[in-house]
């Protein structure tokens, strides 16, 4: 945000249920967040904005840009939700990992060992985190019923069509998308983690106006790998 600020205004949005919000008991569906985050933009007056996502921040990111096109003005993503899968096209190992955290069984596992968070965050950064900066990401997830959110984002990853409301939100952002010249900007890492950076040039180039900046190693969390 430093490195922004002398370019206008700067807002962070703490999603429903992460950072500071508040945790009521909802389902914290894709479509939950979506109804928080529209409500936050129009409760702030925020008028002709360039939003930045990350993973399923991006997801929320673009499925308001399609439905408020009047009041975006750039669009910027990284490790972006752009388009779904199909089991088959998975590695082995990483299939069987998903349909594992997807059950009840990982739901179980998710909220006992807040393993999203932890060692998720690290094994998705190449640097070391600080103890500072780890117990930042888990200071949010105290407890078993706090993370129920960490699991559900894993669950509304639309794959094979499924879910299917999730699976219909991303086709049509992505129709838009690609039909839009709003400008936008793909930021990937290397390795990277969502996308390699042959494929992250290449969705660039796919879209209208889009150009692609690589920030150098990374992989999932660029925001910690790569800051300035």
């Amino acid at each position: 945000m430093p490195h922004l600020e002398q370019l206008g205004r700067v807002v962070a949005v703490d999603l429903i249920g992460m950072g500071k919000s508040d945790k009521p008991t909802i389902d914290y569906s894709f479509v939950d967040h979506a109804k928080y985050l529209d409500a936050f933009i129009d409760k702030m007056g925020l008028q002709d904005i360039t939003i930045i996502g990350h993973d399923w921040g991006s997801g929320l990111e673009l499925h308001y840009a399609a439905q408020h096109k009047e009041n975006v003005k750039g669009l910027v993503f990284m490790e972006a939700v752009l388009g779904e899968q199909e089991w088959k096209d998975y590695p082995q190992d990483l299939r069987e990992l998903l349909q594992f955290l997807r059950s009840e069984e990982g739901m179980q596992t998710i909220m006992d060992e807040n393993v999203i968070v932890e060692p998720g965050i690290q094994d998705d950064v190449v640097r070391s985190l600080t103890a500072q900066e780890l117990d930042n990401y888990k200071e949010p997830f105290q407890t078993v019923e706090s993370r129920f959110l960490t699991w559900k984002w894993v669950t509304e990853v639309p794959t094979s069509s499924e879910p299917q409301d999730v699976s219909k939100i991303v086709a049509d952002y992505m129709s838009i998308l690609y039909q839009w010249d709003v400008p936008k900007l793909l930021i990937y890492a290397e390795p990277g983690n969502v996308y390699s950076p042959e494929d992250a040039i290449a969705i660039a180039a796919s879209l209208p106006n889009c150009q692609a900046v690589s920030v150098g190693e990374g992989l999932h969390y660029l925001a910690e790998d790569q800051p300035h």
